[in-house]
């Protein structure tokens, strides 16, 4: 079967394609137009050239739309770009379209290894030569195609030997990666005997995944290490170490005598902890102490857990609209949406998307307002579909797609000049089609 799909191709792809475009088809004259003007450019892979058509008629239905997606894909795996290769491979992976699947075996031998690696973490569970390809690729030079492969690791034999190699491994992030492993991973001395060593890495970024390992484990023969982490000179691992013993029952009066502390950063996150024991005064003191400091990124931090405080948070978050330091301002106006009072928020975010030069968060504020329903925000969003900077029509695309009646505008996006806008659309669509569930929010 994976010889028969190594030798996939696109003759083949498009005899499948003509049948899936002709099945079930009700017929009518709008079908007739799309047959007409949109699958001859469809089977031949010319997504631009069909998106262009079905703009004329309406756009496309869901099953051209699929398809559409899917070429968009397919055709990028076949890009001689590997930057493309990989970001389409990941696709593929995330969605687990059975027409890209059809393609993913031919990567197996793709020049990248991050293609291979890619493309055997996804064949892994069915396919023999794909754990070969993935044992290879846990033993590549390129530590980007280790970290990969480490996904897929527990389809291989002789697991522990596995780990015990990687968590040695010379790059942080693989190293980091096998902490992550490790919180869900077994025998527990295994893990244990693996976490103790990485808890003391060089590297930060590893401290902090080992820390966050050992709270999902709940494995408290480890807290004397948990409870040095909080005064680790690393943010990322503190906090790590603050939801570990949280993770383990920690009492409110740590968790007050951690709120009181210097560390705002610490304390804020102990602030959350203690409003949902119950505890929303010490709470409020810790968030109210942080919203007065001279640092605008500590009033931000403290706006930040402010939302997370209900109507006593909002009151905090309010003053703060008012701020010298406009992220602060956006931090505020957030901390009262997710404080249950989005009307004192909407002053700012309409100035936020109407002024110019645009603000560094203004896509930001329009999301806010989008989903609030406010169409001021959902129509800077579809002018960023138009800006010239790639960047941001791909984040308008990621920011457009949970929102309802977007399909037509990621059906234009398919078609976009720039590949990584036209897969982060595909992506958001294949997401749609193979995830029933989502259709809800769909509605065009």
């Amino acid at each position: 079967m994976l010889a028969l799909s190594v030798g996939y191709h696109a003759g083949m792809r498009r005899i499948l394609l003509s049948v899936v475009l002709t099945a079930g088809c009700a017929g009518g004259a709008r079908e007739a137009s799309l047959r007409r003007e949109v699958d001859p450019a469809l089977l031949h892979g010319d997504v631009r050239a069909a998106v262009a058509a079905s703009q004329k008629l309406g756009g496309l239905d869901d099953r051209r739309l699929r398809v559409a997606a899917e070429t968009v894909v397919w055709t990028a795996l076949q890009s001689p770009d590997a930057e493309q290769r990989v970001r389409a491979a990941r696709v593929a992976l995330s969605v687990e379209a059975p027409a890209l699947d059809r393609e993913m075996p031919r990567r197996l031998i793709d020049s990248d290894p991050r293609v291979r690696a890619l493309a055997a973490v996804l064949l892994a569970p069915q396919a023999p030569e794909a754990r070969q390809v993935l044992a290879a690729a846990l033993k590549s030079s390129d530590p980007a195609a280790r970290l990969i492969a480490l996904d897929g690791i527990g389809y291989l034999d002789d697991l522990p030997a596995l780990l015990t190699r990687l968590a040695n491994d010379a790059d942080p992030q693989v190293r980091a990666r096998v902490a992550s492993e490790l919180g869900a991973r077994n025998p527990r001395e295994l893990a244990e005997t693996l976490l103790r060593k990485l808890l003391s890495d060089g590297d930060a970024g590893v401290r902090a995944a080992a820390i966050r390992a050992v709270g999902v484990r709940g494995d408290r023969a480890l807290s004397a290490e948990v409870e040095r982490a909080l005064e680790d000179p690393s943010l990322g691992t503190r906090l790590a170490a603050l939801s570990a013993i949280t993770r383990f029952g920690t009492s409110a009066s740590r968790l007050a005598a951690l709120g009181s502390g210097a560390d705002h950063y610490l304390a804020l996150r102990a602030a959350v902890q203690l409003h949902r024991l119950g505890k929303l005064e010490q709470a409020l003191a810790a968030v109210r102490t942080a919203a007065a400091d001279r640092r605008p990124e500590v009033r931000a931090a403290a706006m930040n857990a402010a939302g997370e405080l209900g109507p006593a948070g909002a009151a905090l978050a309010l003053p703060l609209l008012r701020d010298p330091d406009r992220e602060v301002r956006f931090a505020a106006a957030r901390a009262l949406i997710a404080a249950g009072q989005p009307a004192a928020a909407l002053p700012f975010l309409i100035a936020a998307v109407s002024t110019q030069p645009a603000l560094p968060f203004a896509l930001d504020a329009a999301d806010e307002l989008a989903r609030l329903g406010n169409p001021l925000g959902r129509a800077t969003l579809e002018r960023a579909l138009g800006s010239a900077d790639a960047f941001e029509r791909r984040r308008a695309v990621s920011l457009l797609a949970p929102l309802p009646g977007s399909l037509l505008l990621l059906e234009h996006a398919l078609a976009d000049i720039d590949p990584d806008v036209r897969l982060s659309a595909a992506e958001s669509l294949l997401r749609r089609a193979y995830r029933p569930y989502l259709k809800r929010n769909w509605a065009t």
